[in-house]
């Protein structure tokens, strides 16, 4: 997950899975720089911010819906 903008509170929210080789061992994708994703078995990567893949998949990480309660400040996640 990373914030993507302050106001009103903007999130994406990732499968840790590489979506081009998951199931698959090793493929747990990995933040990079605070700018990138990065895939340990290939170095596919990603932009963090948008999903977009930069080297090796042509495919997007999965993401996930969220619902965000800034009086509690809790973050829900759906699939």
């Amino acid at each position: 997950m990373v914030r993507t903008g302050d106001t009103p509170a903007q999130f994406k929210v990732y499968d840790r899975n590489a979506p081009h080789l998951c199931p698959d061992n090793n493929t747990t994708l990995e933040v990079k720089s605070d700018n990138s994703i990065f895939c340990p078995k290939d170095n596919a990567t990603w932009i963090l911010i948008s999903g977009q893949p930069t080297a090796v998949s042509s495919l997007p990480p999965k993401t996930y819906f969220w619902n965000y309660d800034a009086s509690s400040k809790n973050l829900s996640i759906y699939n």
